[in-house]
């Protein structure tokens, strides 16, 4: 496990040089299951709300992004329903190989959703 904590580290040190201008807070990997934990469990508090049919949670304020892409002025194509970035904030499951998913549209080639954008 240890060497596995020294590639993480490595992976974020190289981060934190390359998008430093950013000013992105990164989570120390031996912290990552103390805030997937957290994650779970204000997931799970009465006070969470949610909305655009339990997709967006939030607390107190939804973000401006969750909601413009709530609303639909916003288009975001999923190539796939798997990610390798596992954000302990991030709503979607990351575990399956679904078609291109965008608004809870499905899009079986590229070319389907870009006929989808240029409609609009």
């Amino acid at each position: 496990m240890d060497a596995y904590y020294k590639y993480l580290n490595m992976l974020i040190n190289k981060n934190k040089t390359a998008f430093s201008s950013y000013n992105i807070n990164w989570i120390n990997p031996g912290d990552i299951d103390f805030y997937q934990n957290k994650r779970a469990e204000l997931l799970k508090a009465d006070r969470m709300q949610y909305l655009f049919n339990d997709t967006k949670p939030f607390y107190k304020a939804i973000s401006p992004g969750c909601r413009i892409c709530g609303e639909g002025n916003w288009s975001c194509l999923f190539i796939n329903g798997r990610c390798n970035a596992n954000c302990f904030y991030c709503p979607a499951p990351q575990t399956s190989d679904d078609p291109p998913i965008s608004q809870g549209l499905t899009f079986e080639t590229a070319e389907s959703y870009s006929e989808y954008i240029n409609y609009f």
